[in-house]
């Protein structure tokens, strides 16, 4: 047997697996959940605003690198610090939903593909590479279970809000409105009092249809840029194969047209 094949064979996995993680792609998001709508088993109507996702910043890639760019039409995973703001005094058991699939049904998280989130004390990125701290340092627990609390008296009533450092997976390059930056919609939900224990994303259907917000044209500081050779239809890549063109036989005559005599 080849020692050195079998080593190489060994080695390939792992090479293959570092490869996709440095484009940003690691397979399925290990935070992937059904969105608003599946969660709450019936139609949302998100009226409300007591909670919502004022903007995103200090966006860097799995490594905790600055990001500053994603290609049109392809998938990618970034980390990213979202100001969440409450004008509650308190609410309980927020989820943070956000559609990666460009929202082609126009009602940013409610349906479709969706990473969704709840907010967490702060953490290592449980996911590979571990290289980057996610969540809160200022969450209240206000009711004891895994889903995380915010309120007035910890400055989620602040206009700027406070800050929750997430990773969305296999998010979508796309620009809806034209102004070469990254869309991503998004609805947050919440419980306007402590209820059933809310331990992962699957407990935080809203308490009642109207208790959602959504923003479908909310836009992060990463430059969508064109890519190479790509034709795309909203921004999801439909060809990127170039037309194939049939040699002219020697058999065959190329005849110019006659024009009439004068």
């Amino acid at each position: 047997m080849n020692s050195i094949g079998s080593r190489n064979s060994e080695y390939l996995p792992a090479a293959i697996l570092l490869l996709l993680a440095a484009i940003g792609f690691v397979g399925p998001s290990a935070n992937a959940e059904s969105c608003i709508r599946e969660q709450a088993g019936q139609s949302v109507v998100c009226t409300a605003n007591d909670v919502r996702i004022t903007f995103a910043d200090n966006v860097r890639d799995i490594f905790g690198a600055p990001l500053l760019e994603c290609v049109r039409g392809e998938s990618f995973s970034f980390i990213a610090d979202f100001h969440i703001r409450t004008t509650a005094t308190a609410r309980y058991d927020i989820g943070l939903y956000f559609g990666t699939d460009g929202d082609p049904n126009g009602d940013g998280a409610s349906s479709g593909v969706c990473s969704a989130q709840i907010i967490k004390d702060r953490h290592v990125d449980p996911a590979y590479p571990h290289a980057v701290v996610l969540g809160s340092a200022v969450a209240a627990n206000l009711d004891g279970d895994a889903c995380r609390d915010i309120n007035s008296a910890q400055g989620w009533r602040n206009i700027a809000g406070k800050i929750v450092t997430l990773r969305i997976d296999n998010a979508l390059c796309h620009d809806s409105d034209a102004d070469e930056k990254l869309n991503l919609p998004n609805c947050a939900t919440w419980s306007n009092g402590a209820a059933a224990a809310c331990n992962s994303p699957n407990n935080t259907a809203p308490s009642s249809s109207s208790n959602c917000s959504c923003d479908l044209s909310f836009n992060l500081p990463i430059l969508v840029a064109p890519g190479s050779n790509q034709v795309t239809e909203n921004d999801h890549q439909i060809s990127t194969a170039a037309p194939r063109i049939r040699p002219v036989l020697l058999s065959e005559s190329i005849t110019a047209p006659q024009g009439d005599a004068d």
